[in-house]
């Protein structure tokens, strides 16, 4: 089982981009083709929205397939999961220094991400189309 704390730096994560990310891994039931035993959001300060997501690591991660996880999430929170390829892309071929990402390991392979901003060059869901309020 893997576990993973995800923390969304405010404001440039909106509470309802995380409550989407939360909405949409639920009810996709899977994170990268990895089952989702549990995901909800935790805590939601000033500062810092709180998500755990626990799942079922059924192989090893390597560092480029963590990468492309993470990535993932910018691609949700900015509601662009259903997006043209080329903007799905656009966010991909970044790396996570670019992306303003900082993750820590622990022994117990439980991982702390913790987003910072989102991307500015990458076109985002108007918030009001998102499905959630604040």
């Amino acid at each position: 089982m893997a576990l993973w704390h995800l923390m969304f730096h405010k404001p440039a994560f909106d509470i309802r981009q995380v409550k989407h990310l939360v909405w949409y891994i639920d009810r996709q039931g899977n994170y990268g083709g990895f089952p989702v035993s549990h995901i909800g959001l935790v805590r939601d300060t000033d500062e810092i929205s709180y998500v755990d997501m626990a799942f079922v690591q059924e192989v090893g991660l390597t560092q480029p397939l963590f990468e492309q996880m993470v990535k993932y999430i910018f691609v949700i929170t900015a509601g662009l999961e259903d997006a043209p390829r080329p903007l799905y892309f656009a966010v991909m071929q970044k790396d996570l220094t670019e992306m303003k990402v900082d993750y820590y390991t622990y022994p117990d392979h439980s991982i702390d991400l913790i987003f910072w901003q989102h991307l500015k060059d990458v076109p985002h869901v108007d918030l009001p189309k998102l499905r959630f309020k604040n």
